[in-house]
C-alpha cells in the first residue's frame, strides 16, 4: 500500500470477490493529502507515520464509536 496509486478500498474489494467476508485487514494504510505516509495495526490499535525515509513515530489510536479516518484519531 505504499504504492501512492493503489486504492486499500479496490484492494479489498477484490479480496472480498476472491474469497468471501472472511478476510479481515490488520493494516490500514494512513494516507495525507494522497500520499501514504504510515500504517495502523487494526489489532493493537497502534501506528506508524513515517517521518524521514526509514524514521517514523509511533502513534497510538483510541476507539471511537464513529467512524474517522485513521490520521485524526492519532494521540
Amino acid at each position: 500500500m505504499d504504492d501512492d496509486q493503489a486504492s486499500f478500498r479496490e484492494l479489498i474489494l477484490k479480496l472480498e470477490k476472491q474469497f468471501g467476508r472472511k478476510i479481515a485487514p490488520f493494516q490500514v494504510p494512513i494516507r495525507e493529502n494522497e500520499k501514504f505516509v504510515g500504517f495502523v495495526n487494526a489489532v493493537k490499535m497502534e501506528g506508524r507515520r513515517f517521518t524521514h525515509l526509514s524514521e517514523y513515530e509511533n502513534a497510538r489510536f483510541r476507539s471511537t464509536p464513529r467512524r474517522t479516518s485513521a490520521s485524526s484519531v492519532m494521540r
